[in-house]
């Protein structure tokens, strides 16, 4: 049986592994309040970039524009028949560290042949086989659909119904043999004698979102956003 000492020194113990728990918790939290107001600043920046971009373009082209919404092929996104399998981000996550859009993020290639980030380091990477991951944190399905979007080429709307936030880490293939025989017949690649074959290495993008994320894309018209350009000069202004 311990004796009272032990009891003490136990108690004392316990405090002082309280204490430790919640200074912990203090700086963890201050670290998420200081990542996410610098994630919030950075938005302005490219915010700003973009404007001074269309400015530009209309100073020296007189390039002018509008928006338009349009029927055209779009993808609805739903959840699988098999619920969801994106793993759900942490209350307490701090932000993961992004790269601004016109850096290449840092990355390594797996074995397999496909990008590997940093730990805690999120981003969207092909490598030379056609082979591409994409690794984010607290991805809003809004998010989601926005990226998916881009790459497949037309709208994605989320119909998902999902509210909370997401960690994503999906690879898949794209087909690359028709760049690869275009290097070839340029004589920009060896020649090994042997029909090389380029084609995809794994899923494709639209089965790697049902089958890593347990989500569906159906294929249906539904309205999207174009840009109309109104005017533009072939010959740039002088400065």
């Amino acid at each position: 049986m311990p004796s009272v000492r032990d009891l003490r020194d136990r108690i004392r113990s316990m405090k002082n592994t309280q204490q430790i728990t919640k200074a912990m918790k203090q700086v963890a939290a201050a670290k998420i309040r200081r990542a996410d107001a610098l994630r919030k600043q950075s938005r302005p920046y490219a915010d700003a970039l973009a404007q001074m971009l269309q400015d530009l373009l209309a100073e020296r082209f007189k390039l002018s524009f509008h928006h338009e919404q349009k029927e055209m092929a779009i993808f609805e996104l739903t959840v699988g028949e098999q619920n969801t399998k994106m793993k759900h981000s942490a209350p307490d996550a701090l932000p993961a560290e992004e790269d601004p859009p016109w850096v290449i993020p840092e990355f390594s290639l797996g074995q397999d042949g496909c990008p590997v980030f940093p730990p805690g380091r999120g981003g969207l990477m092909g490598g030379g086989n056609g082979c591409y991951r994409w690794t984010g944190f607290n991805l809003s399905m809004v998010e989601i659909a926005k990226t998916l979007s881009f790459h497949l080429g037309r709208p994605v709307v989320d119909a998902t119904g999902l509210k909370e936030k997401y960690d994503v880490d999906m690879t898949w293939s794209i087909d690359v043999t028709r760049f690869m025989e275009g290097l070839e017949g340029a004589g920009l690649l060896d020649q090994t004698g042997e029909a090389a074959d380029y084609g995809p290495r794994g899923p494709t993008l639209i089965h790697a979102v049902r089958d890593q994320l347990g989500l569906k894309l159906n294929s249906k018209k539904g309205l999207g956003d174009v840009v109309v350009v109104d005017h533009v000069e072939k010959v740039p202004t002088e400065n």
